[in-house]
């Protein structure tokens, strides 16, 4: 999680690095924004996309979201229906786009890459990727004011396979019902909440894996 360069960044950016942050990757997120962007995204665990993972892939085999298989774009969402900050584009493999779109239903999809499996892919060349994706930023940023933020069902049901029974097992401590041997379902009125929830189940169940 420190994998930007500050010297390559823009001198008005500024930008949040490092591990164990409250809100993980929506670390500094609030109501000012305008949009969100998600680039360079991967689909979830269980796919043929290219490093397809869900958080960790230690640790997690599915997450699904008011029974909707959820990748780290819905999930991030969460936070991004808390905030009220539409989702206005997602960048990635072909798996990406149709995974966010039932949680980010006007958000413009950018394909830079085709897999060809978990850990291979087809992909365009670096210059004509960046093009695609600054173009699609631009857009994204000026229609932004007629975007709608993500919306969830109230209360929300959050559903995490996990890879083992204990992992399962471990996170009703923090409120979750054990659904099956190796599931374990949230359920709040809070996005923002269950979001946090979700992030110290990661934490918790981390030492029964090795995160990648």
């Amino acid at each position: 999680m420190a994998n930007l360069p500050p010297a390559d960044l823009h001198a008005r950016a500024e930008y949040v690095s490092g591990q164990h942050k409250p809100l993980y990757m929506m670390e500094g997120l609030d109501a000012s924004y305008g949009v969100i962007l998600f680039v360079s995204y991967h689909a979830s665990a269980g796919t043929a996309g290219v490093l397809s993972h869900t958080y960790n892939p230690a640790a997690i085999a599915e997450v699904r979201i008011d029974g909707t298989i959820a990748g780290e774009s819905g999930i991030n969402a969460l936070v991004a229906a808390a905030c009220n900050v539409p989702i206005a584009l997602v960048t990635g493999d072909q798996y990406v786009g149709p995974e966010a779109t039932p949680f980010c239903p006007e958000v413009e999809v950018v394909q830079v890459k085709h897999a060809l499996g978990r850990t291979s892919a087809h992909s365009l060349h670096p210059d004509v990727a960046c093009a695609r994706i600054r173009g699609a930023a631009r857009r994204a940023v000026q229609r932004g004011a007629s975007l709608t933020p993500p919306r969830f069902a109230t209360p929300t049901t959050l559903e995490v396979d996990f890879r083992t029974e204990e992992m399962a097992e471990m996170v009703t401590v923090l409120g979750a019902r054990h659904t099956s041997v190796r599931t374990a379902t949230f359920t709040d009125d809070d996005p923002l909440h269950l979001y946090r929830i979700f992030v110290a189940a990661l934490y918790l169940t981390r030492p029964l894996g090795t995160e990648r």
